[in-house]
């Protein structure tokens, strides 16, 4: 294979190798300065493929890192946004071993923040549970965490749901608001028992 040209990308990290039968392939400008390709450079098809190989991942792994620097990602959201940026199967998982390497990515403190944020975001169990398995996180792995979360930060996110459903039914019958503020914690993931708790609080 002849390299006909080499054309900069409006991507500002990536070039264009044309080869001499017309064939474009986009490199990331780290692998061409690393394997010093050049215009007339003659390249067999295996070593070139190689190179292109590399040069996905390097993309990939750069799409991951500015991916999870917006928000906490989980191991399988990230696989899902590879995969939709044509980041070819064997290629996520080797990006992804690249992140767990170089500790950009630890599936127990990823789970352990979100957990966390669902809680002070006043979710109960049933919608953690719910949001951690659409984020593809492990369902042993799930309910390990579940059983050890921070008790009080909980209990507390409970109370602070409790009243602010307390006061948005205040004008309602007692037979009533416990009713409206049952079905409003149990629409938002509490469980039976959290909710009895809650209604035998004293404000």
């Amino acid at each position: 294979m002849i390299v006909k040209s080499i054309i900069k990308n409006k991507r500002k990290t990536s070039s264009k190798i044309i080869f001499e039968d017309d064939l474009e392939y986009d490199l990331e400008d780290l692998l061409v300065v690393k394997y010093k390709l050049y215009e007339g450079m003659d390249i067999s098809k295996v070593d070139f493929f190689k190179i292109l190989d590399e040069s996905q991942i390097e993309y990939g792994y750069n799409l991951a890192i500015k991916y999870l620097a917006k928000y906490v990602k989980s191991e399988e959201e990230i696989r899902r946004y590879l995969y939709s940026k044509k980041i070819l199967k064997n290629n996520c998982e080797r990006i992804i071993l690249k992140l767990e390497n170089n500790k950009l990515l630890n599936e127990e403190k990823t789970i352990d923040a979100i957990i966390f944020g669902l809680i002070i975001s006043h979710n109960g169990i049933n919608m953690i549970r719910h949001k951690l398995k659409l984020k593809g996180f492990d369902n042993n792995l799930i309910e390990e965490k579940l059983l050890n979360i921070d008790e009080e930060s909980y209990k507390n996110a409970l109370k602070e749901t409790y009243n602010k459903a307390l006061k948005q039914y205040d004008k309602y019958n007692d037979f009533e608001k416990k009713k409206k503020i049952w079905n409003y914690l149990y629409s938002k993931g509490y469980t039976q028992d959290d909710i009895e708790f809650v209604l035998h609080y004293k404000i």
